[in-house]
């Protein structure tokens, strides 16, 4: 009775890629809030604009995560790695939603940064120039518009130099840091100023959190005369705590 019932079951493996082959894409919407959206549309969607094959879909896996409002795409595909990286928008919901991508670091990596690198400097000529002993180089790329540079190494070490344009540079190993939003209300944890869900035309009070654009005509956005009394009553409480001498 048992080898009938365990006859009818049957263990179905999926071939998978190698864990070492997996790669994750990072993908930046703009001006829509992911909490909002069902995550089989946000594949189906990343999907039709990346033009990917149905086993590409298949080797794909969608991780949204709405705190930072960005999607992760994990693939074994390279195929579908290159096409999911030449992603500049997609059609969500019948609406046009732009976004920006690039490649996050494998998990056995480290980053540090260095200094005084000219702002504007592209990556390929970051990685054409640099040259480490201790560590091979995975990637780099230039912060923003400052004059540092990122660099993700191989492995868990850090060195303590780097050579660019045969000039020696000290690496320092990237700070953790608390993003937060100062767009948003109540400066939500976790998101950045470039991904906030609120509209662009949007301008908060950084005091009050108030919309200054749905002010009055004419009516200006005073503060101080505003908040006066619990700016006054806040420092009084503090001031009742400092110990005075006698």
């Amino acid at each position: 009775m048992s080898s009938e019932t365990d006859s009818r079951w049957q263990t179905v493996y999926h071939s998978r890629g190698r864990s070492q082959d997996l790669t994750t894409i990072v993908i930046r919407p703009s001006g829509i809030q992911l909490t909002k959206s069902k995550p089989n549309e946000l594949m189906q969607a990343l999907a039709a604009a990346a033009r990917l094959s149905l086993s590409e879909i298949t080797d794909s896996i969608l991780q949204p995560r709405p705190q930072r409002n960005l999607i992760a795409v994990k693939t074994f595909r390279p195929s579908a790695q290159q096409r999911l990286l030449n992603i500049r928008s997609f059609l969500l919901a019948s609406t046009e939603v732009p976004a920006t991508t690039y490649e996050a670091s494998p998990t056995d990596s480290c980053r540090s940064v260095i200094h005084g690198v000219p702002a504007g400097t592209s990556s390929h000529e970051l990685l054409s120039h640099l040259i480490s002993t201790g560590a091979p180089i995975i990637k780099a790329r230039m912060m923003g518009s400052t004059e540092t540079a990122l660099i993700t190494f191989e492995g868990s070490f850090v060195p303590r130099y780097v050579l660019y344009y045969q000039a020696e540079y000290r690496c320092h190993p990237e700070p953790p840091k608390a993003q937060f939003c100062q767009r948003c209300p109540c400066h939500k944890i976790g998101q950045r100023k470039d991904v906030c869900t609120l509209p662009p035309s949007t301008e908060l009070c950084q005091t009050c959190s108030q919309d200054l654009t749905k002010l009055p005509p004419g009516q200006e956005h005073d503060v101080l005369l505003r908040h006066l009394p619990q700016l006054q009553r806040h420092s009084s409480q503090h001031l009742d705590r400092v110990p005075r001498k006698t």
